[in-house]
Protein backbone atom coordinates (compact mmCIF):
# COMPACT_ATOMS: atom_id res chain seq x y z
CA UNK A 1 0.00 0.00 0.00
CA UNK A 2 1.19 3.99 -0.81
CA UNK A 3 0.99 4.35 2.68
CA UNK A 4 2.82 1.42 4.02
CA UNK A 5 5.91 2.20 1.31
CA UNK A 6 5.75 5.69 2.41
CA UNK A 7 6.45 4.97 6.19
CA UNK A 8 9.28 2.19 4.99
CA UNK A 9 11.05 4.74 2.60
CA UNK A 10 11.05 7.16 5.87
CA UNK A 11 12.48 5.08 8.06
CA UNK A 12 14.83 4.15 5.99
CA UNK A 13 16.12 7.58 5.21
CA UNK A 14 15.49 8.80 8.46
CA UNK A 15 18.00 5.89 9.56
CA UNK A 16 20.68 6.74 7.17
CA UNK A 17 20.20 10.81 7.74
CA UNK A 18 22.99 12.26 9.39
CA UNK A 19 21.05 15.87 9.93
CA UNK A 20 22.12 19.12 9.09
CA UNK A 21 19.91 21.68 9.85
CA UNK A 22 19.95 24.50 7.54
CA UNK A 23 18.81 28.05 9.39
CA UNK A 24 16.94 30.56 6.45
CA UNK A 25 17.89 34.27 7.06
CA UNK A 26 15.70 35.79 9.12
CA UNK A 27 14.95 39.20 9.85
CA UNK A 28 15.71 40.68 12.84
CA UNK A 29 13.45 40.69 15.95
CA UNK A 30 10.46 42.81 14.95
CA UNK A 31 8.80 45.53 17.60
CA UNK A 32 6.56 43.27 18.51
CA UNK A 33 3.99 44.03 21.67
CA UNK A 34 3.10 41.23 24.35
CA UNK A 35 0.62 41.27 27.37
CA UNK A 36 -0.66 38.65 29.91
CA UNK A 37 -4.25 38.66 30.18
CA UNK A 38 -6.04 36.72 33.39
CA UNK A 39 -9.14 34.87 31.42
CA UNK A 40 -10.94 36.17 34.55
CA UNK A 41 -10.35 39.72 33.67
CA UNK A 42 -12.39 39.19 30.67
CA UNK A 43 -15.65 38.10 32.05
CA UNK A 44 -15.91 37.56 35.77
CA UNK A 45 -17.51 33.95 34.73
CA UNK A 46 -14.56 32.44 33.84
CA UNK A 47 -13.34 30.79 37.05
CA UNK A 48 -10.77 27.68 35.52
CA UNK A 49 -7.78 27.35 33.84
CA UNK A 50 -6.35 30.32 35.25
CA UNK A 51 -3.18 30.76 33.36
CA UNK A 52 -3.10 34.13 31.57
CA UNK A 53 -3.67 34.02 27.51
CA UNK A 54 -1.02 35.75 25.83
CA UNK A 55 -1.31 38.54 23.24
CA UNK A 56 1.32 39.67 20.89
CA UNK A 57 0.81 42.57 18.16
CA UNK A 58 3.90 43.91 15.82
CA UNK A 59 2.61 47.70 14.95
CA UNK A 60 5.51 48.04 12.75
CA UNK A 61 4.69 45.48 9.85
CA UNK A 62 1.71 45.07 7.17
CA UNK A 63 -1.10 43.09 9.05
CA UNK A 64 -3.00 40.42 7.20
CA UNK A 65 -6.33 40.90 8.88
CA UNK A 66 -5.81 37.59 10.28
CA UNK A 67 -6.36 36.12 13.46
CA UNK A 68 -3.61 33.38 15.02
CA UNK A 69 -4.97 31.37 17.70
CA UNK A 70 -2.49 28.77 19.54
CA UNK A 71 -4.05 26.15 21.63
CA UNK A 72 -1.40 24.53 24.05
CA UNK A 73 -1.04 20.92 24.61
CA UNK A 74 -2.58 18.50 27.92
CA UNK A 75 -1.41 20.61 31.01
CA UNK A 76 0.13 23.66 28.92
CA UNK A 77 0.33 26.87 30.34
CA UNK A 78 1.13 30.14 28.95
CA UNK A 79 3.68 30.79 31.73
CA UNK A 80 7.61 32.34 31.45
CA UNK A 81 9.01 33.61 28.13
CA UNK A 82 7.06 34.65 24.85
CA UNK A 83 6.08 31.74 22.71
CA UNK A 84 9.04 32.13 19.85
CA UNK A 85 6.10 30.34 17.58
CA UNK A 86 4.04 33.20 18.18
CA UNK A 87 6.30 36.04 18.18
CA UNK A 88 6.96 34.88 14.31
CA UNK A 89 3.46 34.72 13.09
CA UNK A 90 3.38 38.54 14.77
CA UNK A 91 6.00 39.37 13.37
CA UNK A 92 4.36 38.31 9.71
CA UNK A 93 1.63 40.56 10.23
CA UNK A 94 -0.90 37.86 12.50
CA UNK A 95 -2.69 39.17 15.60
CA UNK A 96 -1.85 36.38 17.59
CA UNK A 97 -3.67 34.95 20.85
CA UNK A 98 -2.15 31.60 22.84
CA UNK A 99 -5.35 30.68 24.85
CA UNK A 100 -5.46 29.46 28.32
CA UNK A 101 -8.62 27.10 27.98
CA UNK A 102 -9.28 23.51 29.93
CA UNK A 103 -6.33 21.10 29.56
CA UNK A 104 -5.95 19.30 32.45
CA UNK A 105 -7.12 16.07 31.01
CA UNK A 106 -5.83 14.35 27.83
CA UNK A 107 -7.56 13.05 25.13
CA UNK A 108 -6.06 9.78 25.90
CA UNK A 109 -8.82 8.59 28.24
CA UNK A 110 -10.90 7.70 25.15
CA UNK A 111 -7.59 5.67 23.88
CA UNK A 112 -9.59 2.30 24.31
CA UNK A 113 -13.07 3.57 24.78
CA UNK A 114 -15.67 1.46 22.56
CA UNK A 115 -17.71 4.52 21.41
CA UNK A 116 -16.60 5.85 18.21
CA UNK A 117 -17.72 8.92 19.19
CA UNK A 118 -15.57 9.38 22.13
CA UNK A 119 -12.92 11.50 21.00
CA UNK A 120 -15.11 13.82 19.40
CA UNK A 121 -17.74 14.16 22.09
CA UNK A 122 -14.46 15.36 24.29
CA UNK A 123 -13.12 17.57 22.37
CA UNK A 124 -16.41 19.39 21.87
CA UNK A 125 -17.06 19.80 25.41
CA UNK A 126 -13.84 21.38 25.88
CA UNK A 127 -14.60 23.65 22.66
CA UNK A 128 -18.71 24.53 22.82
CA UNK A 129 -18.86 23.58 26.96
CA UNK A 130 -21.94 21.79 26.15
CA UNK A 131 -22.50 18.31 27.68
CA UNK A 132 -21.38 16.17 25.43
CA UNK A 133 -19.42 13.59 27.29
CA UNK A 134 -19.22 12.40 30.05
CA UNK A 135 -15.45 11.77 30.97
CA UNK A 136 -15.12 15.90 31.29
CA UNK A 137 -17.13 18.39 33.13
CA UNK A 138 -16.64 22.32 31.51
CA UNK A 139 -18.90 24.89 31.60
CA UNK A 140 -19.92 27.31 28.67
CA UNK A 141 -17.70 29.83 30.45
CA UNK A 142 -14.82 28.06 30.50
CA UNK A 143 -14.91 26.78 27.02
CA UNK A 144 -12.66 27.89 24.22
CA UNK A 145 -15.64 29.32 22.39
CA UNK A 146 -16.53 32.00 24.66
CA UNK A 147 -12.88 32.62 26.53
CA UNK A 148 -12.08 33.79 22.79
CA UNK A 149 -15.10 36.15 22.29
CA UNK A 150 -14.25 37.38 25.66
CA UNK A 151 -11.19 38.37 24.98
CA UNK A 152 -11.77 39.45 21.88
CA UNK A 153 -14.62 42.13 23.47
CA UNK A 154 -12.14 43.02 25.96
CA UNK A 155 -9.12 43.70 23.65
CA UNK A 156 -11.47 46.12 21.53
CA UNK A 157 -12.02 47.97 24.45
CA UNK A 158 -8.39 48.13 26.15
CA UNK A 159 -6.57 48.61 22.54
CA UNK A 160 -8.88 50.36 20.60
CA UNK A 161 -7.39 50.97 16.99
CA UNK A 162 -5.84 47.73 17.17
CA UNK A 163 -8.24 46.43 15.21
CA UNK A 164 -9.28 43.13 17.21
CA UNK A 165 -12.87 43.96 16.42
CA UNK A 166 -12.69 42.68 13.27
CA UNK A 167 -12.64 39.21 13.67
CA UNK A 168 -16.00 39.50 15.96
CA UNK A 169 -19.13 39.08 13.96
CA UNK A 170 -21.36 42.12 14.36
CA UNK A 171 -23.29 40.37 17.08
CA UNK A 172 -20.07 39.68 18.73
CA UNK A 173 -19.56 36.39 17.95
CA UNK A 174 -16.64 34.68 16.01
CA UNK A 175 -15.75 35.99 12.66
CA UNK A 176 -14.17 32.15 11.96
CA UNK A 177 -13.38 32.83 8.27
CA UNK A 178 -10.78 35.52 9.63
CA UNK A 179 -8.52 32.99 11.85
CA UNK A 180 -5.76 30.83 11.45
CA UNK A 181 -5.75 28.16 13.81
CA UNK A 182 -2.58 26.27 15.40
CA UNK A 183 -2.00 23.72 18.12
CA UNK A 184 0.07 21.35 19.87
CA UNK A 185 -1.05 17.76 20.90
CA UNK A 186 -4.63 18.20 22.21
CA UNK A 187 -4.65 21.77 21.17
CA UNK A 188 -3.89 20.62 17.67
CA UNK A 189 -6.46 17.95 17.82
CA UNK A 190 -8.85 20.73 18.59
CA UNK A 191 -7.81 23.58 16.38
CA UNK A 192 -8.45 20.99 13.42
CA UNK A 193 -11.79 20.04 15.04
CA UNK A 194 -12.80 23.29 15.11
CA UNK A 195 -11.50 23.52 10.99
CA UNK A 196 -13.99 21.11 10.44
CA UNK A 197 -17.02 22.81 11.74
CA UNK A 198 -16.02 26.10 10.21
CA UNK A 199 -13.68 27.27 7.47
CA UNK A 200 -10.17 28.82 8.56
CA UNK A 201 -7.68 30.51 6.79
CA UNK A 202 -5.39 27.31 7.85
CA UNK A 203 -4.59 25.00 10.53
CA UNK A 204 -1.05 24.41 11.78
CA UNK A 205 -0.77 21.04 13.93
CA UNK A 206 2.37 20.55 15.62
CA UNK A 207 2.83 16.92 17.17
CA UNK A 208 -0.97 16.31 16.25
CA UNK A 209 -3.77 15.65 16.14
CA UNK A 210 -3.39 12.29 18.12
CA UNK A 211 -6.86 10.23 18.33
CA UNK A 212 -6.08 6.84 17.73
CA UNK A 213 -8.55 4.65 19.15
CA UNK A 214 -6.42 1.33 20.25
CA UNK A 215 -9.47 -0.79 20.30
CA UNK A 216 -10.97 -0.13 17.13
CA UNK A 217 -7.20 0.23 15.99
CA UNK A 218 -7.93 2.89 13.50
CA UNK A 219 -8.30 7.10 14.13
CA UNK A 220 -11.03 8.56 15.53
CA UNK A 221 -13.98 8.86 13.20
CA UNK A 222 -14.53 12.62 13.38
CA UNK A 223 -11.65 12.81 10.78
CA UNK A 224 -12.56 13.86 7.71
CA UNK A 225 -13.11 16.75 5.65
CA UNK A 226 -14.93 19.52 6.36
CA UNK A 227 -15.52 23.59 5.89
CA UNK A 228 -11.55 23.76 5.75
CA UNK A 229 -10.19 22.70 2.45
CA UNK A 230 -7.60 19.93 3.24
CA UNK A 231 -5.00 22.11 1.04
CA UNK A 232 -4.89 24.53 4.34
CA UNK A 233 -3.66 22.15 6.90
CA UNK A 234 -0.15 21.98 7.66
CA UNK A 235 1.44 19.58 9.79
CA UNK A 236 4.74 19.10 11.73
CA UNK A 237 5.55 15.82 13.11
CA UNK A 238 8.96 14.20 15.16
CA UNK A 239 9.78 10.63 13.69
CA UNK A 240 10.40 9.71 16.95
CA UNK A 241 7.02 11.14 18.98
CA UNK A 242 4.91 8.10 20.03
CA UNK A 243 3.04 10.02 22.66
CA UNK A 244 -0.68 9.31 22.14
CA UNK A 245 -0.17 7.12 18.72
CA UNK A 246 3.23 6.37 16.86
CA UNK A 247 4.29 8.06 13.47
CA UNK A 248 2.45 5.20 11.07
CA UNK A 249 -0.69 5.82 12.96
CA UNK A 250 0.37 9.60 12.62
CA UNK A 251 -0.02 9.32 9.10
CA UNK A 252 -3.39 7.11 8.88
CA UNK A 253 -4.08 10.25 10.41
CA UNK A 254 -3.26 12.80 8.08
CA UNK A 255 -4.88 10.99 5.17
CA UNK A 256 -7.99 10.62 6.80
CA UNK A 257 -8.13 14.53 7.44
CA UNK A 258 -7.65 14.50 4.00
CA UNK A 259 -3.99 15.69 3.71
CA UNK A 260 -2.91 13.14 0.94
CA UNK A 261 0.58 14.65 0.09
CA UNK A 262 3.57 12.62 0.57
CA UNK A 263 5.36 13.56 4.04
CA UNK A 264 9.02 15.67 3.49
CA UNK A 265 11.97 15.07 5.67
CA UNK A 266 12.72 19.17 6.55
CA UNK A 267 16.12 18.05 8.55
CA UNK A 268 18.73 19.40 5.64
CA UNK A 269 16.13 21.08 3.72
CA UNK A 270 15.24 24.30 3.31
CA UNK A 271 11.49 26.15 2.41
CA UNK A 272 9.54 25.70 0.34
CA UNK A 273 9.95 21.92 1.30
CA UNK A 274 8.65 20.58 -1.72
CA UNK A 275 5.39 22.46 -0.98
CA UNK A 276 4.88 19.64 1.52
CA UNK A 277 2.08 20.17 4.33
CA UNK A 278 3.01 17.11 6.10
CA UNK A 279 6.81 18.16 7.62
CA UNK A 280 8.79 15.56 9.39
CA UNK A 281 11.72 15.53 11.19
CA UNK A 282 14.40 13.51 13.20
CA UNK A 283 16.05 16.25 15.20
CA UNK A 284 18.66 15.60 16.88
CA UNK A 285 19.55 12.88 14.54
CA UNK A 286 20.08 10.22 17.40
CA UNK A 287 17.76 8.75 20.09
CA UNK A 288 15.59 10.47 22.49
CA UNK A 289 12.37 10.09 24.90
CA UNK A 290 9.08 10.33 23.18
CA UNK A 291 8.00 13.23 25.19
CA UNK A 292 11.26 15.39 24.03
CA UNK A 293 10.61 14.14 20.20
CA UNK A 294 6.41 15.53 21.47
CA UNK A 295 7.03 19.04 22.38
CA UNK A 296 10.35 19.88 19.89
CA UNK A 297 8.69 21.10 16.99
CA UNK A 298 7.11 24.36 18.96
CA UNK A 299 10.22 24.48 21.34
CA UNK A 300 11.84 27.65 22.76
CA UNK A 301 14.34 26.32 23.87
CA UNK A 302 15.88 24.84 20.56
CA UNK A 303 18.26 27.43 18.56
CA UNK A 304 20.68 27.45 16.14
CA UNK A 305 23.95 29.16 16.76
CA UNK A 306 23.04 32.46 16.19
CA UNK A 307 20.19 32.20 18.80
CA UNK A 308 17.49 31.75 16.54
CA UNK A 309 14.78 29.10 17.11
CA UNK A 310 15.66 26.19 14.94
CA UNK A 311 12.35 25.52 13.53
CA UNK A 312 11.13 29.13 13.11
CA UNK A 313 11.71 28.75 8.86
CA UNK A 314 9.89 25.70 9.34
CA UNK A 315 6.74 27.64 11.27
CA UNK A 316 7.36 30.90 8.62
CA UNK A 317 6.57 28.17 5.91
CA UNK A 318 3.21 27.03 7.82
CA UNK A 319 2.62 30.57 8.01
CA UNK A 320 2.75 31.90 4.92
CA UNK A 321 2.61 28.43 2.96
CA UNK A 322 0.10 28.96 -0.60
CA UNK A 323 -0.49 32.46 -0.13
Amino acid sequence: MLLEYIIRSLIIRLARLAVIVIILPCPAMAEVQYRAVLPMATNAAITGADAPHRIYFDPTVQHRNQLLVFLPGTGGRNVGKPREFSVTAAELGYHVIDLAYPNAISATVCWRESDSACFENFRREIIDGRDNSPLIAIRREDSIENRLEKLLQWLDIQEPGKGWKEFLTPAGGLAWEKFALAGQSQGGGHAALIAREHQVVRVLMFSAPKDYNFKLHKPAPWYRQGQTPAQRFFAFAHALDRQGCDLSQQLEIFQALGITSQPVLIDGASAPYGGAHVLLTNYPGRKISSLQAHVAGISNGLRNASGIPLFKPVWTYMLTASE
